[in-house]
Formats: C-alpha cells, structure tokens, sequence
C-alpha cells in the first residue's frame, strides 16, 4: 500500500492479434443434363414416378407404366476449392405446366446423389472432390393423376450450391 493509504494502480497487460480473411472465388456451376421422366402411360389410378439420382433407375407405382426410355437425373457439375464442404439447395417441388396449357403435375421430394451428409437447414451438404470438380445428380418424385392428359410437361428450376 502507498503511503497516506492509496493503491498504486495495476500495471496494464497488452497484447496483440491480427485480423485475417481469405476471400475465395464462388462455386462455378453449370448444367449438363435436364431431369427427364420420358415417356409414360398413365392408366385410371395415376401414381408416382421416381427418377433415382444414385443409379438413374426410373421406378413407378400405381397404374402408370414407363413407356420406354429416355429418363435421366438431371446432372450439374461444381467447380470449386478442393475438399470444401458446399451446401446444395434445391425447390421443395415444382410444378410442371403442360404445353399448349390444360394441365399440370407435381415434382417433389428432389435429392441429390452423393451427399453422404445429413440435411443442414433444408441443404444437402457435399464435399467438392481432388480435382475441385463434383458431379451432381438430382431425381425426385413425379406425381401423375388418374388419367393425366397427354402432352408435354415442362418447367425450370433453380439449383444454388454455396460453400458452408
């Protein structure tokens, strides 16, 4: 204690840290190959097409019978920084028009194949391979009525791959 009953104050402690960013170029994505259900017959009960992104194998229930081929996942391929986990967005369901107008179908349930990883806040985190390129493989579920009327069903959608 100082004399007349004063503290002497503490000596300071100071240090230093630095600030760093690493700013990285966005995932490059670009489409290679639509989704495509082909050609499809179906019957008085409707049901459900799946496009199985995994292996490509089109599957049906209900009355609706594939009337051969031409189905495929659509297909984007990724380009980005080596072994980052990115997150793959996807629409929840789209809803296909019929040309010329008249109808419509559903699309719902779309996955991708590869992701490995459990959902994080409705995207499917993938891991971007040696090389910085990922192949994407997106099916899903397409719902056909009794009956559906026949014609062409089509409709865009958006896909967003960001880093985590």
């Amino acid at each position: 204690m100082a004399s007349g009953g004063a503290w002497a104050a503490p000596a300071a402690a100071q240090t230093s840290g630095q600030v760093n960013i690493n700013i990285m170029a966005p995932v490059a994505l670009s489409r290679v190959d639509d989704l495509e259900f082909g050609r499809l017959t179906p019957g008085a009960a409707g049901g459900v097409v799946t496009i199985n992104p995994g292996n490509g194998a089109r599957t049906t229930t209900g009355s609706v019978v594939g009337a051969g081929g031409g189905y495929n996942p659509a297909h984007f391929q990724a380009n980005g920084l080596v072994n980052l986990i990115a997150l793959v967005r996807l629409p929840n369901n789209i809803v296909l028009q019929r040309v010329g107008g008249g109808g419509n179908m559903r699309v719902r349930n779309m996955t991708v194949a590869g992701g490995g990883l459990p959902m994080l806040g409705g995207a499917i985190p993938v891991t971007i391979g040696t090389g910085g390129t990922l192949d994407l493989y997106i099916g899903g579920d397409l719902e056909v009525d009794p009956n559906q009327a026949t014609g062409v069903y089509e409709r865009t959608f958006q896909i967003t791959v960001n880093y985590l």
